[in-house]
């Protein structure tokens, strides 16, 4: 049996507690190192999306005072600088987007982020803004079969550093054998080079790890088309 007047007693105590614990919170947030981090972390993601809208309408001024404000502002946990980079690279303004990139590099420990931003670069032609990106991933995480793939396979694409791009695919496969999009990469790799004899079998490969995949599938279809003008009789020719 409860006395009378102790359950709501028990519920005001209740309700003081989660007062305490409520005005706690708010101190740690406004007075704790970690606490004002929080805030300012949650405020640059505010001004970086204020950024990327105002980019979206064209509204180039504005948005670089917003990616200002996000890159003050972020915790390099944020890897601001790194996406602010990015945002202008998809509105292709790479000249833009090269001081972030330079000052994501000492900051940035994502290296997978780091090389894809370097494939991304490359891309478009800006091969000195790729070059230090890719060389700080690999730093990084040298053993990294992702991070080995984004490189190797930007540079087939682009069509340039193919022997480099051979060895870093080759050390992804010994890192992820037979993983099939890796095997295209290094397929890819082999076409660009002329090598379709090398190239045909791989991409066959990987088209079987990865069925009806558009890309491989196009990339495999270019491959059986070159080593049959090359050798009509070569095996793995149509």
């Amino acid at each position: 049996m409860v006395p009378e007047g102790a359950a709501s007693w028990r519920y005001s105590w209740d309700r003081y507690l989660a007062a305490l614990l409520v005005l706690a919170a708010i101190a740690y947030l406004a007075f704790s190192g970690a606490g004002r981090q929080m805030w300012r972390d949650y405020w640059a993601h505010r001004h970086f999306l204020a950024g990327a809208q105002a980019l979206g309408r064209a509204k180039v001024d504005l948005a670089e005072r917003e990616f200002e404000s996000a890159a003050r502002l972020a915790s390099p946990a944020q890897n601001m600088q790194a996406t602010i980079a990015f945002d202008y690279l998809v509105f292709h303004m790479p000249d833009a987007a090269a001081p972030y990139a330079r000052a994501a590099l000492p900051t940035t420990s994502d290296a997978l982020l780091l090389a894809a931003l370097g494939n991304e670069f490359l891309q478009v032609g800006r091969r000195s803004d790729a070059e230090p990106l890719f060389d700080r991933a690999l730093r990084i995480s040298p053993n990294d079969a992702e991070v080995l793939n984004t490189i190797g396979y930007a540079y087939a694409v682009a069509g340039i550093q193919l022997t480099r791009a051979e060895l870093l695919l080759k050390r992804a496969l010994r890192l992820k054998p037979e993983a099939p999009h890796i095997v295209d990469s290094l397929g890819w790799t082999y076409y660009k080079m002329g090598e379709f004899s090398q190239a045909v079998p791989l991409l066959e490969q990987a088209n079987k790890g990865m069925p009806g995949n558009p890309e491989i599938l196009g990339h495999l279809r270019l491959a059986r088309d070159a080593l049959n003008q090359a050798h009509p009789n070569a095996p793995g020719s149509p």
